[in-house]
Formats: structure tokens, sequence, C-alpha cells
């Protein structure tokens, strides 16, 4: 047994290198490494490096969301092996989805708007104007006070109003279709995923559509460095 295992060890190839963009050849931390035909996977470092132990013959497989995936055959006759990896850049698509029947956000938040106009067009008074209002009518306390508890309510009303505009506009982006499309996780894992990563809205309203996905797919790497059961 023992003689078997050190035959297997010396079999073994110690592979190492870096990876980096074909175009910019700037160094790519995080690229997906794995052996194929077995469940063997890292990735690589934040200076783009890689190290593993591969059989001789064995198909390496470095894969990067928008990059198109490169493959690399491990020799016979090493027992170290170093490559450097480039990979390069391709167009990222999405499968055409088609919606029926549902409203866009743009008409929705329209429609909210005319709905609410008399609250979306509050605007609050100042502290000033409030303190200049109370010394000017000593005698309406009582008036002034629920008149200040109307206008608060109606501020807290807008604000809620607008949250919720925001809310949904995150929701329309933000789907389990997309992050199930995007990483694979479904059923509970997709639920705390999503629940833990969830973007907010000026982030979703300035980045472009692919450094959004860019940035589920980071989330993505970090739950599952972290130790995420990704299989519920």
């Amino acid at each position: 047994m023992l003689l078997f295992n050190t035959i297997s060890i010396r079999a073994q190839v110690i592979v190492s290198g870096k990876i980096f963009d074909g175009t910019e050849h700037i160094v790519l931390p995080g690229v997906s490494i794995e052996r194929l035909h077995s469940s063997d996977g890292l990735q690589s470092d934040e200076h783009g490096r890689y190290y593993l132990h591969a059989n001789k013959g064995d198909t390496i497989r470095f894969s990067f969301i928008g990059y198109a995936p490169k493959t690399l055959v491990i020799p016979s006759g090493v027992e170290f092996f170093t490559e450097d990896i480039f990979l390069f850049s391709k167009e990222f698509s999405l499968p055409g989805v088609t919606v029926t029947g549902i409203k866009n956000y743009r008409k929705d938040s329209i429609e909210n708007r005319v709905i609410n106009q008399e609250l979306f067009d509050y605007q609050q008074k100042s502290v000033g104007s409030k303190l200049t209002a109370s010394i000017l009518e000593p005698l309406g306390i009582h008036q002034k006070f629920n008149r200040a508890h109307s206008l608060n309510t109606k501020s807290r009303f807008q604000d809620m109003l607008i949250r919720g505009e925001q809310e949904d506009y995150i929701d329309r982006h933000y789907t389990k279709e997309l992050v199930n499309l995007l990483t694979g996780l479904r059923g509970i894992a997709l639920d705390q995923f999503m629940k833990f990563y969830r973007p907010g809205y000026s982030f979703i309203k300035t980045v472009s559509e692919y450094d959004f996905m860019e940035d589920i797919m980071n989330h993505y790497r970090l739950y599952v460095s972290q130790g995420a059961d990704v299989s519920r």
C-alpha cells in the first residue's frame, strides 16, 4: 500500500502559472479552475496566480464570466508544469425572455405619481417657517398642532412612496431568474443569497448591465468561499 501511494503521488504534476486578460494583459483574480471529469476546483488568487495538483493527461478548464473558456492538457513526463493562461473576452449575452401582461417600470411609476401627485409635489416647510407661524398665531395652538401633524404624516407618506418605487425598481432588475441563470443557485440557497446581497437602488441606476451581472458573480464567489451550502 505504501508503494502504491508513493507511485500515485509521483504520477501527479504540480501545475502553476498566472491568468491574464488576453487583450489588456492584466491579471485576472477569481478565475474558476477545474479538472474535467472530477470534482476538484479552485480559483486564481488576487494576483492571478494558480496552483494545483493534476494527473498526467488531465484536462484543466479555465473560465471567467465575460470571457471565452480555455482548456489545458497536462503533458506526461514532467513533475512540474508552468503555463500562463490568456483569456479573451466574448460578447456577454443572456437567453431572450418574453414577458407578457406586465407593465413596465416607467409606466407604473408615472401612473403612481399621477395618482399621488399631491404627495409627490408636497414640500415640507422649514423649521424656521414653522416657528414664525407659531409666533404669529399664538391662539391657534391646537389647530397648528393638528396641521403640523398632518404635514408630517404627508412627509412620511411621501418618503414611503419614493422608497416603494425604488424597491420596485430593484425587484424588476434583481430577479430570481437572472441570479439563477448566472449562479445556478436555487431553492433556499437562492433566497438566502438574494437577501444577503440585495443591491441598492443607486447602484443599479448607475452601473451598466454588464457590471451589474459581474457584481452578482463576485458576490457569488464570495458566498461560496465563505462555505455557504449552495446545494439546497
